[in-house]
């Protein structure tokens, strides 16, 4: 098993298949690294900073992310099952046909991250800052997105039914194209809503 160090840092370094469970990392930074396939269940981060890095069909169940960092990286098919992110950052991350069953997110920036398709049913995303964020055609049904800051965010073809949006930042977003059938909204919003089709709400 490849033994990580903590508090340096890697550049450009291919993890690709490395067995790198159970590990307890923390005040590391990787930039422009790999983690293809690589076994990464259970692992413990803690203010690390992955930058640009790619984790195409990783396995990173179960593991635990505190106050770190995935800035532009790509979860492609990656295994996200039970993961806890804790105050983390995502900005430009994406999760295509990432498997995300029982992912815990804890408040964090989600900005610009890109989460379409993707199975958030029922997920926890109260505060979550996720600016821009794309979540086209996501399924986001019974989700709790109370105070969460979706600014411009892509809710197109999303599943939004049961989805609790009180008192979140809903500005920007193209209600022509959202489905807010079922989900529970605010009076603030409902106003956003009307107006968006050409209601005059006085």
């Amino acid at each position: 098993m490849l033994q990580i160090q903590s508090d340096t840092e890697y550049r450009e370094k291919n993890f690709d298949k490395c067995e790198l469970a159970d590990q307890q990392i923390s005040g590391i930074k990787f930039i422009d690294c790999s983690f293809k396939d690589a076994d990464l269940q259970d692992v413990r981060t803690s203010g690390c900073i992955f930058t640009n890095c790619d984790f195409t069909q990783a396995r990173l169940n179960m593991s635990e992310h505190k106050h770190s960092a995935f800035l532009n990286c790509r979860f492609a098919a990656a295994h996200l099952s039970s993961v806890t992110f804790d105050q983390c950052k995502l900005t430009g991350s994406s999760f295509e046909a990432a498997s995300l069953f029982a992912i815990k997110i804890i408040e964090g920036d989600w900005s610009y991250v890109n989460l379409s398709d993707c199975d958030l049913k029922a997920v926890d995303l109260r505060k979550v800052r996720l600016v821009e964020a794309d979540l086209y055609g996501a399924d986001l049904e019974k989700a709790d997105l109370r105070q969460a800051d979706l600014a411009r965010a892509v809710l197109a073809k999303a599943n939004l039914f049961g989805a609790d949006f009180r008192g979140a930042n809903m500005e920007g977003i193209d209600f022509l194209n959202t489905n807010l059938r079922g989900a529970k909204i605010d009076l603030a919003q409902a106003v956003l809503f009307a107006e968006a089709h050409g209601i005059q709400v006085d």
